[in-house]
This record gives C-alpha cells, sequence and structure tokens, in this order.
C-alpha cells in the first residue's frame, strides 16, 4: 500500500514535479523516478491524484504569477 506515508509523498512530489517539467518543456527523469515507486495497483492506494493536481495547479499558478520565462511558453492550465 505505497509503504508508508513518506513513500506516498515522495511518490506524489515526484508526479507534481513530472508533470510541470513537462509542461514547462523542461527534461526530467521524474518518470523512471515514479516508475521505480511503482511495482503493482497496491503502490498506489494511498497515492492521492487530487493532492498531484491541486499542488500542481498551485505551483503553476505561482510560476504565472510570477511571469516565469522559458523558451516554451507556460500553457495556461496543466489540466
Amino acid at each position: 500500500m505505497c509503504g508508508n506515508l513518506l513513500k506516498c509523498e515522495v511518490l506524489e512530489a515526484e508526479t507534481v514535479s513530472f508533470l510541470l517539467c513537462k509542461n514547462l518543456g523542461l527534461e526530467t527523469r521524474a518518470a523512471e523516478y515514479i516508475a521505480a515507486y511503482i511495482k503493482n495497483e497496491d503502490d498506489l492506494i494511498k497515492f492521492s491524484y487530487e493532492s498531484v493536481v491541486k499542488m500542481a495547479d498551485k505551483i503553476e499558478e505561482i510560476l504565472l504569477k510570477q511571469n516565469v520565462k522559458s523558451d516554451v511558453p507556460i500553457q495556461q492550465s496543466l489540466f
């Protein structure tokens, strides 16, 4: 069951990182890291997709407010 709470939090944080990097056009190895954590369906029982989406949206909102510049335009929303 996603091992323990810390493992779930790390998995969720890596997923947020993956989504944000992809949206910004940055290369990331987060997918490989995430895949190493997930061995079967039970590893996702405590994983909170809702938390991931909320955090990614919050970070994206902060970036947009700060008008972060990159070679790839930031989309208006990840979701």
